[in-house]
């Protein structure tokens, strides 16, 4: 029998079929971790395209007098509202909303709602150059996750509305960490179930050849181990 145990036919069946299982498990939570990160992607760009439709709609719709910002301001703040107000351990809110409304006629400035002041935020959309259409991503300055922001112009008027959905990127995150810790259980798990089970075969092997030696050389009467189970090595 070998003395090093890392030189054992036990061992290596086990490492390769731990890791065997390790690589399967590991692809297919990458699956599923991509799936659903693509489902919130998607989640959120139909809700951000959708409130957008409907802004730039009422931005358009509103005439330009005295009311015109409170009428769309109140509008945007009720759409900020429908996004889930997520806290992390420390209390301090996930997610982020903002919404912008320029008018070349507007000589007041754009209307603005968000979290903080807009300098940041008009600064990555310049710099990102946005045009009307699908979602994208820009990143604004003091924020650790990207904001998606999609843009709608209707009668000269431009409105952008961008969400930053870290609630669920930190369910994801918080998801990954879960994981991680489970598949390493798992690991050390099923590299003893394997190393037990293929010694334990093994064994029956040893038996069988050490038993073979005696008959050859010390006492011809010696005969195998009965067989309790009739695999291929019984």
């Amino acid at each position: 029998m070998p003395r090093n145990l890392r030189s054992t036919a036990a061992w290596r069946i086990s490492i390769w079929t731990t890791l065997a299982f390790a690589l399967g498990t590991a692809v297919a939570f990458s699956i599923v971790y991509f799936l659903v990160a693509q489902g919130i992607r998607e989640r959120s760009d139909t809700w951000l395209s959708g409130e957008a439709e409907v802004l730039a709609q009422v931005s358009a719709d509103t005439p330009s007098d005295r009311l015109y910002k409170r009428v769309v301001r109140e509008v945007a703040e009720l759409a900020t509202q429908e996004v889930p107000d997520e806290r992390n351990a420390r209390g301090e809110r996930l997610n982020s909303v903002f919404f912008l409304a320029t008018s070349p006629n507007n000589s007041e400035g754009p209307l603005w709602v968000g979290p903080s002041s807009k300098d940041a935020f008009v600064t990555a959309i310049q710099r990102t150059n946005l045009v009307p259409g699908p979602p994208k991503s820009i990143t604004v300055e003091g924020y650790r996750q990207p904001f998606r922001v999609v843009e709608k112009a209707q009668n000269g008027r431009t409105v952008y509305l961008g969400l930053s959905d870290h609630g669920a990127q930190h369910i994801l995150h918080s998801l990954a960490r879960r994981f991680l810790t489970l598949w390493c259980g798992m690991f050390l798990l099923g590299f003893l179930i394997s190393y037990w089970s293929a010694r334990r075969t093994l064994h029956r092997v040893e038996r069988i050849t050490e038993t073979v030696a005696r008959i050859g050389t010390e006492d011809l009467k010696e005969r195998l181990p009965e067989p309790v189970n009739s695999d291929e090595i019984s």
